[in-house]
């Protein structure tokens, strides 16, 4: 990964990361990019078919994979307090 003005690479500071060599699982790639999950960790993360996943590659060779699985409106009402009035989206949107 670069930074497109620079195009110098963007390094990022190292995460912890314990030993995982004893609770690793493996997976193989197939000759059409494609890998399964293993079980263990679909479960873990709640994920379904038609989850949205991210990936980031770390300095080292670490890769970091989020599951997008959380709707927007999961996020409704969170911001609720009794008696607050709403505020106009003019005012929102300055």
């Amino acid at each position: 990964m670069t930074n497109a003005s620079t195009k110098e690479p963007i390094v990022r500071p190292p995460i912890y990361c314990p030993d995982a060599s004893a609770d690793s699982m493996t997976a193989t790639l197939t000759s059409d990019g494609k890998a399964t999950i293993p079980a263990e960790i679909r479960e873990a993360l709640a994920m379904k078919a038609g989850d949205r996943l991210t990936f980031a590659l770390l300095p080292g060779g670490t890769i970091v994979m989020r599951v997008k699985n959380q709707s927007i409106m999961n996020a409704a009402g969170c911001l609720y307090e009794a008696g607050r009035k709403p505020l106009p989206i003019e005012v929102l949107s300055r």
